[in-house]
């Protein structure tokens, strides 16, 4: 269905109330979207789009009218190009705008993987800060945002746009009050052994990069002025510090910035890797896999090796880093052993190259084969 507007009648009001009121958007449980990325990242993202608002004023480009004949709506607008352009946050007036479905506000709905790594905001006060903070989250790969306390609506379109589209790919959650964070805490460090949570505070503290961010974590940052509030500074297993130069006479970073280098940090520890290495061993053990046994039958070797093959992959299972190697060796007889490889002894040398891969992969036990295999 396609409705006309031809002046600022209660439809266009409401458009531009979605837009300024946070509480008329929490009433109507919609929220005002534009702009092409986010526009493409909500449908992507499979959120429910309740309208789209367009003028035949002008042409629309093929983008615009795949969307209008493609995706399901309730009703779509149709209004002049001046309401169009008075609606618009950009100097040149968007094509299309959209007002989108709120999700609901349930810590138990964030989807979550083996070894998850969640983000805390605590009391965000800056628009820019929470959308670039999405951003990050989006693109070091965390596995979902919690909001806490009196703060910026997650759905103001100075947040959307800011998070250049990144809004539509993090799932995020507004925690009605502390209690209920902490009694998700319990439920996840009851879910997943070795839980962590850890904090941020500008005063000298651990390092970040002394901790192993390896396991199942909630990463929790604080309010831009204030920090965590204390409720959260005692929740947390350890307050961390991202180290500054000796030299610097800023107190602290900008949350977002903050946020970002915890994130990068966590996605560098998991980082997927692949290894190449040549050398001498003067001993190692290597095997074959039993697929009836479902076990790997081991052999030892000992004597004067170079390393004809080494190859291999690093990636974690159950939160701890996990490595899966091959090698063949040469004796001086030119005889080559090799197969799974559990250890091996250097003699001479090693050289070893490790290239890190984008993306994080965890290993699960499949009990019918009897391997840790690959979960992408």
């Amino acid at each position: 269905m396609v409705k006309k507007i031809y002046s600022q009648n209660a439809d266009f009001q409401k458009f531009q109330v979605l837009k300024t009121n946070r509480n008329k958007r929490y009433k109507y449980g919609e929220f005002f979207v534009e702009g092409v990325r986010n526009i493409n990242g909500a449908v992507q993202g499979g959120w429910e789009i309740r309208s789209f608002l367009y003028t035949r004023e002008k042409p629309l480009s093929r983008w615009a009218e795949d969307l209008l004949a493609t995706v399901k709506t309730q009703v779509n607008y149709q209004l002049t190009a001046p309401l169009m352009a008075e609606l618009s946050g950009k100097t040149d007036t968007s094509e299309l705008m959209a007002v989108v479905a709120m999700r609901p506000d349930d810590l138990s709905l964030l989807p979550l993987p083996e070894n998850p790594c969640l983000v805390l905001f605590d009391r965000a006060s800056n628009r820019g800060n929470l959308g670039t903070l999405l951003r990050s989250c989006d693109g070091l790969g965390a596995d979902g945002l919690i909001l806490t306390g009196h703060a910026v609506d997650l759905y103001d379109p100075e947040v959307i746009v800011s998070s250049m589209g990144s809004f539509f790919h993090v799932p995020a959650v507004r925690a009605a009050d502390n209690d209920t964070v902490f009694r998700y805490v319990d439920q996840l460090r009851r879910r997943y052994p070795g839980f962590r949570v850890l904090g941020t505070t500008a005063h000298r503290q651990h390092p970040l990069y002394g901790e192993d961010l390896t396991g199942p974590l909630l990463l929790m940052i604080g309010n831009e002025t204030d920090g965590l509030c204390h409720a959260f500074k005692e929740g947390c297993d350890r307050l961390c510090t991202i180290p500054m130069a000796e030299t610097s006479t800023a107190s602290s970073f900008n949350v977002a910035c903050a946020a970002t280098v915890m994130l990068y940090e966590v996605s560098r520890q998991r980082a997927l890797a692949s290894i190449q290495a040549l050398g001498a061993v003067k001993e190692f053990t290597a095997g074959v896999f039993d697929l009836e046994k479902k076990q790997f039958l081991p052999r030892g070797y000992t004597g004067t090796f170079e390393i004809v093959s080494l190859t291999g992959t690093i990636d974690s299972m159950g939160g701890d880093f996990y490595c899966h190697l091959h090698m063949s060796a040469a004796d001086k007889t030119g005889q080559v052993f090799g197969g799974h490889l559990n250890r091996a002894v250097v003699s001479a040398t090693c050289e070893m190259v490790i290239t890190c891969i984008p993306g994080r992969v965890d290993r699960r036990r499949d009990e019918a084969i009897g391997l840790n295999l690959l979960q992408f």
